[in-house]
């Protein structure tokens, strides 16, 4: 066919399908596969420019060869396992060995040595799954204790965390009370005082010559009366000043009013 693309089963990619569709078959069908398709190509001639389809019937001889590919291998496998069924009824105790791995002649053994070994490879299939199910078992107990210990970190970290929460807020709310504490207090103390010495100038001689000489002081205080001190100086009638010295309580009955002891020269 000079000019024209030479047809799949002439070419080497034809070849390398016939080999990978002879592993179905292998070893023998990585030979015979490719073979097959080789003489396939030789038999087949195109006629009047028509290419036969050569794959469908590598494929036909595939679907028949295969079986016949295997049956070899079969066929030498059951005799092998017939020799070492006969050695092993005989005392030879390798072939009983091989035996363990082809379970269609453990019927047929009669060694008692074979029937030892395949109670000792029963019980040893045992063990091993005993000791699968036990680090199995261990492996989720540890599993679990991890989970089981990452919660209670978590919920250690978020406890602390609300207690730390908890407690600056409350530090924060103690801080506000002493706060409005001290205020309220100050109030209280200057509003006191102020109109305490208010009071004392109202009744000095001459108020505006009236000159506070002292801080205020505590003589007593409780929840039913206060009593503050200070000293003065104010202009007499004669025009000099006198020393003198405030008392003001104050009741929760006197409401707005502030009594007034003035001590002096």
């Amino acid at each position: 066919m000079t000019g024209t693309k030479r047809p799949l089963s002439e070419r080497p990619l034809g070849y390398f399908i016939a080999v990978l569709g002879g592993t179905i078959a292998a070893p023998l069908g990585w030979v015979t596969s490719p073979l097959a398709l080789l003489i396939l190509s030789k038999a087949m001639i195109s006629k009047d420019g028509k290419t036969p389809n050569r794959f469908k019937r590598w494929a036909l001889v595939g679907i028949i060869g295969a079986p016949l590919s295997l049956a070899p291998f079969i066929y030498l496998g059951a005799m092998i396992g017939e020799q070492d069924l006969a050695k092993c009824n005989s005392g030879l105790k390798d072939a009983c060995e091989r035996l363990v791995y082809t379970p269609d002649l453990h019927p047929r053994v009669t060694n008692p040595y074979f029937k030892d070994l395949m109670k000792k490879a029963a019980q040893e299939e045992k063990r091993k799954s005993a000791e699968e199910a036990r680090l199995s078992k261990e492996k989720a107990a540890v599993a679990a204790k991890k989970v089981e210990q990452g919660a209670r970190e978590w919920l250690a970290r978020d406890e602390a965390k609300r207690a730390k929460i908890n407690a600056d807020e409350l530090a924060k709310a103690a801080r506000f009370q002493s706060e409005n504490d001290q205020k309220v207090k100050q109030w209280m103390k200057n509003s006191m005082e102020g109109a305490c010495e208010n009071a004392a100038k109202a009744k000095a001689r001459d108020p505006d010559s009236y000159i506070r000489e002292s801080d205020f002081s505590i003589l007593a205080s409780d929840e039913n009366n206060k009593i503050i001190q200070w000293s003065f100086r104010s202009k007499n009638g004669f025009g000099g000043y006198n020393k003198l010295v405030a008392w003001c309580s104050h009741a929760p009955e006197d409401g707005a009013n502030f009594r007034i002891k003035i001590f002096g020269d």
